[in-house]
């Protein structure tokens, strides 16, 4: 038996006998979208050197960051979705600093690690 003698032999066990109650049953399907990611995992130490979350808290809640040149600066700079992003990064930001401190490991995407360098040089730099 082929496979695809294999494959109708299976459809016609959930009622499917034709090809047009097969396509039927496939629009009617919900659509699987899978995506794959790459994680970058780091131990304490390692976020500790590398990830600038003590520079982005001193910044982000410090008064530097009420200025009109920063708004401006902020506005250029960063595209709508990644201020969204960092909204989040700022939170775990003060968390890591002044809360809980950073975890043994953190994983994160390589576009937030990205996004965490940006913005170590965004608040060096204001």
């Amino acid at each position: 038996m082929s496979r695809i003698e294999e494959l109708w032999e299976i459809l016609k066990e959930y009622g499917i006998k034709t090809p047009e109650q097969f396509m039927e049953a496939y629009r009617r399907c919900p659509k699987i979208v899978a995506r794959c990611e790459t994680y970058l995992v780091l131990t304490s130490e390692e976020v500790n050197a590398r990830i600038p979350y003590a520079l982005v808290c001193m910044t982000r809640f410090g008064a530097h960051w009420e200025t009109g040149r920063r708004r401006r600066r902020w506005l250029e700079e960063f595209t709508e979705q990644e201020r969204t992003a960092a909204t989040r990064l700022f939170n775990q930001s003060h968390r890591w600093l002044l809360t809980t401190g950073v975890p043994d490991t953190v994983r994160m995407t390589v576009q937030t690690f990205a996004l965490w360098m940006k913005l170590g040089e965004f608040c060096a730099s204001i």
